[in-house]
């Protein structure tokens, strides 16, 4: 488990049948595996680059705390232990905070100054 760098950032969400929630999205610079907990959810932005040029998300005021545990892993045709860094796919989550999930958000951890907005 790498809980305490893990980062997903949200593209889409999609609640199955089942009520469970599906979050689809990528990875960011550390391995998610099945287990981790993401305790904070926050809006991003992409930062404005001339010539287009990409560069790693912003991270917006307006935390929320979350208890949110990944159950499983799907990528690629395939269930997985751990997504890489920088792969997409999508995670099952469940716990506090769902409320919060959705497109546009980066699941990880509480910056210092974490609080319900």
């Amino acid at each position: 488990m790498n809980a305490l760098h893990a980062q997903f950032i949200v593209s889409n969400v999609v609640t199955g049948e089942s009520g469970q929630i599906h979050v689809i999205g990528r990875c960011g610079e550390a391995i998610v595996a099945v287990g981790d907990v993401f305790r904070c959810v926050y809006r991003i932005r992409k930062p404005e680059y001339p010539h287009g040029m990409a560069g790693p998300p912003i991270r917006e005021s307006g935390e929320h705390e979350a208890a949110l545990k990944v159950q499983c892993i799907h990528a690629y045709d395939k269930s997985l232990r751990e997504l890489g860094a920088g792969m997409t796919g999508s995670l099952v989550i469940v716990g506090d905070g769902v409320k919060y999930v959705a497109p546009g958000v980066m699941l990880g951890q509480p910056s210092p100054a974490c609080v319900e907005s």
